[in-house]
């Protein structure tokens, strides 16, 4: 859902490990009870890499997305999403 809110791609890695990194990066380092139940190589992977806190719901998704008119001209189309 937050792809079609965004009109795009939210984490656009170039494969599954840049992909991982892109998420991280913006919804915050797993928690320690997360990374409990990753495979150990995975986990080690994990520990590893910088420490991320995350960004705000808001600044994932601005006011800006989500218009509180009714006017049908500003709408996001199905066709557009």
């Amino acid at each position: 859902m937050g792809e079609v809110t965004r009109g795009g791609v939210l984490f656009p890695g170039t494969d599954h490990i840049d992909q991982w990194n892109k998420i991280i990066e913006q919804l915050g380092t797993p928690s320690a009870s997360f990374m409990q139940r990753l495979q150990p190589t995975v986990r080690n992977y994990v520990e590893n890499r910088p420490r991320y806190s995350g960004y705000s719901f808001d600044r994932l998704f601005p006011d800006v997305l989500f218009p509180s008119d009714n006017n049908e001209q500003s709408r996001r189309k199905a066709a557009e999403a």
